[in-house]
């Protein structure tokens, strides 16, 4: 995986039909990136709107949701955010076709819940955390 190289603090976005994951990102963003900027929504429309508004380094995605999944929100951002790293985090065991979707609209690393911290840790190590 390639590190992410910026100066400044780098931006996060969450998104997870889960408040208390959404709570629970924010929480352990703030450890490993203290000075970071951090949004969360709760579903991929409002992802759209919100990437419409404003850029983020980092885009992690919770990939069973109510209206939009993970994936097509990969597939509606793809194109207009290519320097984005997105991660896809998952409740469920992932299917090999879904995995393959994933890398070819860009996601770089998909991780199984409720191993947030463990994610949290890698995305320190492809972002160079503080």
């Amino acid at each position: 995986m390639n590190k992410i190289e910026k100066t400044g603090p780098l931006s996060f976005l969450v998104v997870d039909d889960e408040v208390s994951m959404c709570k629970t990102h924010k929480e352990i963003c703030g450890h490993f990136f203290p000075s970071s900027e951090f949004a969360y929504v709760f579903n991929g429309s409002e992802a759209l709107e919100i990437l419409g508004q404003r850029r983020f380094d980092v885009l992690i995605t919770d990939f069973s949701m109510r209206g939009m999944d993970g994936i097509t929100l990969l597939e509606s951002i793809s194109d207009n955010h290519p320097m984005m790293i997105k991660i896809i985090f998952l409740g469920a065991e992932l299917e090999e076709k879904n995995s393959k979707r994933v890398k070819k609209l860009g996601g770089v690393k998909i991780f199984q819940k409720p191993d947030v911290m463990s994610m949290w840790r890698q995305i320190r190590a492809i972002c160079g955390g503080e």
